[in-house]
C-alpha cells in the first residue's frame, strides 16, 4: 500500500502542529461571524483535524488522504468562506431556515461523519498492520513499452472525439446514442478512470525502469485530463487527475530509480498548469454557449441556488417570467448569460476551487428535511440513480430544468446520505464503513499491481465518489469496477511478465517515501 506503517520518520510533529495552527486559525476566524453554539463549531474542527492528521500521517492510503482533504473542503472551507467571506453556495439548500440553531444540527451531523471516518482509517490501519512499501513491475523492453503507452494514448484520443460526438459520457448531458445499459457503464468507466489507469499502469512498467522521471506523471495526467475533461465536458476530471499526480509524487519521489530535481518538479508543475487552465476555460466556455443554444430552444434555464447565509434563503427564480418570454428575448437573455459567463471565468475557477466540493449543502438540505428517519433510509438505500424525481433531488429542491439534451442532478454526498436517517450512529458508522471498504478496494490494486499512479487514481476516485455519494448502488458500481480493472491490469502484467517483457516486482523493501 506504499504507505507509512506509524507516524515516526516524517518529521510528524511539525506536521501536527502546522495543521492544528491552521484549523485553529480557520476556527478562529469562522467563530467570529458564526453566532451558533460554540461547541458545535469546535467540534466540527477537532473532528476534521483529527480525521486529517490521521488518514495522512498514520498508515495512510492515498484514499484515506484524499478523502480527507475533500471533506475538509466540503464543509470547514466552505463554511468558513460561506461566512467570512460571503462567498455564495452553489447547491440548493431545500427548506433549510439559515438560522444559527438549524446550522448547529447540521455541524453536528458533519462531525458525526468526520468522526466516523477517523474510526475507520483506525481500524483498517491497525488491520492492516505495517506494510511493505515495494516496486512495480519494471519492463525489459522499453522500445515495446513505450509503443503501448502511445497506443494506449491513440486509443484514449479516438474515444474521447468519439465521445464528444455522441455525448456517449458526457457530464450534464443525456447519450445521443442508445446504447445496452452494460456497454454504456463500461464506456463510462472507461472515460472517467478506465483509460488513466491503464496509462499508469504501463507508465509505472517505464517508471521503474528508469525510463521515466516521477515528474512526468504530471504532464501524463494533466495531459490526457484536458482531453478527457473536455470530451465529458467537466470541470472536475482533470482536477482529480491533478490531483493524484500530487500525491503519487508526494508519497513516491524517495522510491523511484531516478530522483528528480526541484527544477524538474517546476517544469513538470508549469506545463501541467498550463494544460489545466486551458481545459478548464475551454470547458466553460464551451459548456455556456451550449446551454444557451439548448436552452433557448426550450426557453427554460438550469438555475443553481446561491447565496450567503442571509441571502441563499431569498434566492429564487420567477419562472412564471421565464415562460413569458418570446423566443428573440430568451435568446438574448441566455446570449448575455453565456458571454456573462466568459467574463466571470476567473470567478469561477475560484468557486471550483474551494466551493465546488460537495459537502455542507447537502447535510443543510437533509437535515431540514421533516420526513428523515428508518423508512427513507432504507428507501434511499435502494433508490436507482434518477433525475428530477429523486429523493434527494426533491429534499433539495433542485432548480435544475431538463431538457433532452441536458440532465443536471445536485448531489448529496455521503454525509448527507447517511443523515437521512436523523441518526448519529448512522452517520458515524456509515462514514466508518466506507472508510474501510475503499481503503481495502485500493490495497487490492496495490498488492496486485504496487503501481503508485494507479493505486493513486483509485484512491482519488473512490474518495471523490464517496464525497458525492447520492445512490448507494451506484457507488457499489464503482467498487466493483475498481476490483475489475486491477484483475484485468493484473492478468496483462502477468503475461507480459511470462513474455519476458516485463520483470517481476521487486518485493523487498524500498526506502520509504518519506524518509530521509
Amino acid at each position: 500500500m506504499s504507505q507509512t506503517s506509524g507516524m515516526n520518520g516524517i518529521g510528524h510533529a511539525h506536521y501536527a502542529i502546522a495543521l492544528a495552527g491552521a484549523v485553529t486559525l480557520i476556527f478562529a476566524v469562522t467563530a467570529t461571524q458564526y453566532q451558533g453554539g460554540v461547541f458545535a463549531l469546535l467540534l466540527l474542527h477537532l473532528s476534521s483535524y483529527a480525521l486529517i492528521l490521521l488518514s495522512w500521517f498514520w498508515r495512510p492510503t492515498f484514499f484515506s488522504r484524499a478523502l480527507s482533504l475533500f471533506l475538509f473542503l466540503g464543509f470547514v472551507v466552505k463554511l468558513g468562506a460561506n461566512l467570512v467571506f460571503r462567498a455564495p453556495l452553489v447547491e440548493p439548500t431545500g427548506r433549510f431556515d439559515f438560522t444559527f440553531a438549524a446550522f448547529d444540527i447540521v455541524l453536528g451531523f458533519a462531525a458525526a461523519g468526520f468522526l466516523g471516518a477517523t474510526i475507520g482509517h483506525l481500524l483498517i490501519g491497525w488491520f492492516r498492520g505495517r506494510t511493505t512499501h515495494r516496486a512495480a513491475a519494471a519492463t525489459t523492453d522499453t522500445g515495446r513499452a513505450w509503443i503501448a503507452l502511445g497506443a494506449l494514448v491513440l486509443i484514449t484520443l479516438a474515444t474521447a472525439i468519439t465521445n464528444y460526438a455522441f455525448a456517449i459520457a458526457r457530464v450534464g448531458m443525456l447519450p445521443q446514442v442508445p446504447l445496452p445499459s452494460i456497454v454504456q457503464i463500461a464506456a463510462t468507466f472507461w472515460m472517467f478512470w478506465g483509460a488513466m489507469l491503464a496509462l499508469s499502469v504501463v507508465w509505472g512498467w517505464l517508471l521503474f525502469a528508469g525510463a521515466v522521471r516521477l515528474a512526468s506523471c504530471l504532464i501524463l495526467c494533466a495531459g490526457i485530463g484536458s482531453v478527457i475533461s473536455i470530451s465529458m465536458g467537466s470541470r472536475g476530471q482533470i482536477v482529480l487527475y491533478l490531483i493524484s499526480s500530487v500525491l503519487c509524487i508526494l508519497v513516491w519521489r524517495r522510491s523511484v530509480p531516478r530522483r528528480d530535481k526541484l527544477k524538474e518538479y517546476i517544469s513538470a508543475f508549469a506545463l501541467a498548469g498550463m494544460l489545466v487552465l486551458a481545459s478548464l476555460l475551454v470547458v466553460m466556455v464551451e459548456r455556456s454557449f451550449n446551454f444557451t443554444r439548448d436552452l433557448v430552444a426550450n426557453q427554460s434555464a438550469p438555475i443553481e441556488t446561491t447565496g450567503t447565509l442571509e441571502q441563499s434563503a431569498q434566492t429564487e427564480v420567477e419562472t412564471e417570467s421565464q415562460a413569458s418570454e418570446t423566443a428573440s428575448q430568451a435568446s438574448d437573455r441566455h446570449r448575455e448569460l453565456a458571454l456573462y459567463k466568459i467574463g466571470t471565468i476567473g470567478h469561477e475557477l475560484t468557486l471550483l476551487v474551494v466551493m465546488r466540493w460537495v459537502g455542507l449543502e447537502g447535510v443543510m438540505a437533509v437535515s431540514a428535511n421533516d420526513s428523515n428517519g428508518w423508512p427513507l433510509f432504507w428507501q434511499a438505500l435502494n433508490e436507482r440513480a434518477q433525475s428530477r424525481d429523486s429523493i434527494y433531488q426533491q429534499i433539495a429542491q433542485s432548480q435544475y430544468t431538463q431538457s433532452d439534451t441536458y440532465n443536471f442532478q445536485t448531489l448529496a454526498g455521503a454525509i448527507a446520505f447517511f443523515t437521512y436517517s436523523g441518526n448519529h450512529l448512522i452517520v458515524f458508522s456509515g462514514m466508518a464503513a466506507l472508510m474501510i471498504i475503499c481503503s481495502l478496494v485500493e490495497g487490492i490494486g496495490q498488492r496486485l499491481l504496487a503501481s503508485p499512479l494507479f493505486s493513486s487514481l483509485v484512491g482519488v476516485a473512490l474518495a471523490y465518489n464517496v464525497a458525492q455519494m447520492t445512490y448507494p448502488r451506484s457507488m457499489l458500481v464503482i467498487l466493483f469496477q475498481m476490483v475489475v480493472a486491477a484483475l484485468v491490469m493484473f492478468f496483462v502484467q502477468w503475461l507480459s511478465i511470462k513474455a519476458g517483457l516485463l520483470s517481476p516486482a521487486d518485493r523487498q523493501p524500498l526506502p520509504h517515501p518519506n524518509q530521509p
